[in-house]
């Protein structure tokens, strides 16, 4: 890498914790009605949680683990608005992922039927509504889950019912400012690591590539294999190197998950003793 670029890797790494704050925003915000913390305890909670993503299966462990330090009676409560959180943050990448991939898939010949391209359309959008009628919705649903006469689907609607309409758009515009640093700290990344992309087509072909991996299911141990395949395939016509792809996919991965995992790890380690 040309030492004339390393100023890349400072920004792309002061955006590191910004993105951590965003998401204790988040996290604070998703469950202010069940249990009020302090923004430190709920940057703690957070990186708790990536150790928690980290060492369980399609990062299912991140929400209980970051209600460890929360009462026990809240737990339920607060995973159920976490992983409402991970809804909307769902959201806001596939929409931004199906405005470029209209864009991507115009200028690229994937050698997909016409068929194929529309089936691949109504799924995404199925899902889309989906997710946006249960956000509209959000207490029309948990009454539905109230009629399952199981102890835990009583807790999940009861938290549900308590959400408002302003508690969803904070989380959708907390979201969508989270999803705008991860771009730009991805861009700061290809272009650090050779990877020369117009900043209008990053974002283009970033959008794509969020979207791919995000509706692919992976155990953790795959996930930079995928992530970097994923990216040959979205980036590879910037770069004859497709090592160049294959190190920028793994840095962003070690710098958002890795290294984020570790220091929760430490911060757990150290409240155990």
């Amino acid at each position: 890498m040309p030492s004339n670029r390393y100023w890349l890797a400072v920004l792309a790494i002061v955006l590191l914790p910004i993105s951590i704050f965003v998401e204790s925003l988040k996290w604070r915000s998703a469950i202010q009605y069940i249990h009020k913390i302090s923004v430190l305890e709920s940057v703690v909670s957070v990186l708790w949680g990536y150790t928690g993503a980290f060492i369980t299966p399609n990062s299912l462990g991140e929400f209980p683990t970051r209600t460890i330090y929360l009462p026990y009676g809240s737990r339920t409560e607060a995973v159920t608005m976490g992983f409402l959180g991970s809804l909307i943050q769902t959201i806001v990448v596939t929409v931004c992922g199906l405005v470029g991939l209209g864009f991507w898939i115009g200028d690229i010949d994937m050698g997909l039927s016409h068929k194929t391209q529309i089936i691949l359309y109504l799924s995404i959008v199925v899902i889309l509504l989906i997710g946006i009628l249960v956000l509209l919705k959000i207490k029309v649903f948990s009454k539905f889950i109230h009629l399952i006469r199981w102890n835990i689907a009583q807790k999940i609607s009861s938290v549900l019912m308590l959400t408002t309409r302003k508690q969803i758009i904070r989380l959708f515009l907390l979201s969508l400012l989270k999803y705008f640093i991860f771009s730009c700290q991805f861009f700061l990344i290809l272009i650090l690591c050779g990877v020369e992309i117009p900043i209008g087509r990053a974002f283009i072909d970033m959008s794509v590539f969020y979207l791919l991996f995000t509706y692919m299911p992976i155990m953790n141990f795959l996930d930079v294999a995928v992530r970097s395949s994923i990216a040959i395939i979205v980036f590879g016509k910037y770069t004859e190197s497709s090592l160049s792809i294959v190190l920028a996919s793994s840095v962003i991965w070690i710098l958002n998950f890795c290294l984020p995992s570790f220091v929760g790890l430490c911060f757990g380690i150290k409240n155990r003793r």
